[in-house]
């Protein structure tokens, strides 16, 4: 079980490199704020998988340190997620200081969710999983509204309604059965 999961670690990482390295090209192109926000949220969500992994590996394991700083990765992409949605439908959103005091809450939350069980299928993978499964749902929404090819919404909107999708039947099997193993 653990080759495998680890395996799918590896196939996520790669892609989000390469959505890294495309939001890169182009923020480089075409400088627009929400590319930072974008590079940074895969950013996040890449920091995340490599947090994941050292949870998983069994010379490091799980921390409540580590656990915590896998939570704030993943809560951290959803937020860069979000705002980047945001000021990419709104190219006149300027970021503000006062935007960064979002940290707080997600770090507290972060804390209270580190306190479950550290396991890779701990109290903590529900919660995360749902987060990300709405986020995923409201980018979704937001691409398939915004003006621009047709082509590159259907896309965009899919692939983020898939992974909403998916991320919340995960949730909801952690919720109902605890770990991957069970389901």
């Amino acid at each position: 079980m653990l080759q495998g999961y680890l395996f799918s670690l590896l196939v996520q990482a790669a892609g989000t490199v390469l959505l890294f390295v495309v939001f890169l090209l182009l923020y480089r192109k075409f400088r627009r704020p929400a590319f930072l926000d974008w590079i940074a949220s895969w950013g996040f969500f890449l920091a995340g998988l490599a947090l994941l992994w050292l949870i998983l590996s069994p010379s490091v394991g799980a921390t409540r340190f580590v656990l915590l700083l896998l939570v704030c990765a993943m809560f951290g992409h959803v937020y860069f997620l979000l705002r980047g949605v945001w000021r990419f439908r709104n190219e006149k959103a300027r970021a503000r200081p006062v935007e960064m005091l979002w940290s707080i809450p997600i770090v507290a939350i972060a804390w209270w969710l580190s306190a479950y069980p550290v396991s890779p299928e701990g109290g903590w993978a529900a919660p995360v999983s749902l987060v990300r499964g709405a986020a995923y749902l409201l980018t979704a929404a937001a691409f398939a509204l915004i003006p621009g090819s047709a082509g590159g919404r259907a896309i965009l909107a899919s692939s983020f309604l898939l992974w909403g999708i998916e991320r919340l039947v995960l949730g909801v099997g952690y919720l109902r059965y605890g770990s991957i193993d069970v389901m």
